[in-house]
């Protein structure tokens, strides 16, 4: 199926490589940013760059896929060419990588993947990245470290079910059908699989690991007190979810209920592209929200960090222990507070609007056309772009700095 398209915020990770090519030509870097091979039809200069001058920019980030349904971003790209480039990608056998096309000159664009079939075990994978117009060819291999955990968990016996009008309760994994209804609740004491647009018309409780499939529909409760919980794209939930370790909703995903992560470390959400949350995020563990996510309840992280992509909409108060990044044209329609100490910074990135108060237990950054209509609280420094639109008082424990 077609994958979509998606943007990116810019920060670096610990194995971002940049590539910087002057006139068109053919390059190819290794995963440690060294040049494996130039070729070129006339003269040019190629080095290493810094994210300012790099023609093109390649950011890896090393990844662990859970389970099928799950989007993970590997790559974020920046075109510095001054026209639009054709991105393509050579993809290894058992990941699919969404196919970014043209990207503008100036944009950063963030590239997900997904793992197609199950897989254990870890280690290094290469993709090539080709950017190419009409005046530019660039060529560049990176190496990405992939963690696979795919069906290691819901090994062993399993049992297939069609369409039916009771409940299901086994001890084995359970595996739903495509298109199948069950009418009554489904529990099982390893796994829970629904196919794709699959329909439970009850709960679903699995004691290991809960995947609900593309388009599958569950009108009750979803529990996993040992494990995870996934959705795909365009599934929904029509009550609460509630998973002991991470939770994921897919591309335009709806969760009608609660949203709530319980344990520890591994207990975080990540909400995908255009995704609806009708009620709370709690997590323990860190919370990221992509693009164009609309979420009606609070989000609220205990001990990590939120991210919210731009042109999302919070309609509730954003909380966290850690950092809060708040992406391009983010709405937040309550307070916005990050509490734990040296971590507890904000960044609002550029034409977001913050109804409420902000407060930072470290630092925080306001970006150029930000609306912030409540206070402004920092116990560090506060940086405010000289376009943003600050309704009241602002206060820092450093300096504040209007730029």
């Amino acid at each position: 199926m077609p994958r979509k398209t998606r943007g990116g915020d810019g920060s670096f990770s610990r194995r971002a490589a940049l590539l910087m090519i002057g006139g068109g030509g053919l390059m190819a870097v290794s995963g440690t940013g060294s040049f494996s091979q130039v070729d070129a039809d006339r003269g040019f200069s190629a080095e290493t760059a810094s994210d300012e001058s790099a023609l093109l920019g390649i950011k890896t980030f090393d990844v662990n896929f859970y389970n099928t349904n799950n989007d993970e971003k590997i790559l974020e790209l920046k075109n510095r060419t001054g026209s639009t480039v054709n991105i393509t990608f050579t993809e290894p056998g058992f990941l699919e990588i969404e196919q970014v096309g043209d990207l503008r000159s100036g944009v950063w664009r963030d590239v997900e993947a997904k793992a197609t079939k199950e897989r254990s075990g870890s280690g290094p994978v290469k993709i090539t990245i080709t950017a190419e117009s009409d005046t530019t060819s660039i060529t560049a291999t990176r190496t990405i470290e992939v963690d696979t955990d795919i069906g290691t968990v819901c090994r062993g016996p399993r049992e297939t079910f069609s369409s039916q009008s009771g409940a299901i309760t086994i001890e084995k994994t359970v595996e739903i059908e495509p298109g199948a209804v069950i009418k009554g609740k489904v529990t099982s004491g390893n796994c829970v699989i629904l196919g794709e647009g699959a329909e439970v018309k009850s709960g679903v409780n699995a004691d290991d690991k809960v995947q609900i499939g593309e388009s599958a529909l569950v009108k009750g409760k979803t529990k996993c007190p040992g494990g995870p919980v996934s959705l795909g794209k365009e599934a929904v939930v029509e009550n609460k979810i509630k998973a002991a370790d991470d939770i994921t909703l897919g591309q335009n995903a709806v969760a009608k209920g609660k949203v709530k992560a319980t344990l520890g470390t591994d207990g975080g959400v990540s909400i995908k592209q255009g995704s609806t949350v009708e009620s709370k995020i709690l997590a323990k563990s860190s919370i990221s929200i992509g693009e164009a996510v609309d979420v009606d309840g609070e989000v609220n992280s205990e001990y990590g960090s939120v991210s919210i992509g731009e042109e999302s909409v919070v309609k509730n108060k954003i909380k966290a222990a850690g950092d809060i990044t708040l992406g391009e044209n983010v709405v937040a329609k309550g307070k916005v507070k990050a509490t734990q100490g040296s971590d507890g910074d904000v960044l609002v990135k550029q034409g977001s609007t913050v109804e409420g108060k902000v407060k930072a237990k470290g630092n925080m950054t306001v970006r150029e056309g930000v609306t912030i209509k409540g206070k402004i609280k920092a116990e560090g420094d506060v940086t405010i772009d000289n376009s943003a639109t600050i309704k009241k008082k602002v206060k820092a424990g450093g300096n504040i700095e209007y730029v």
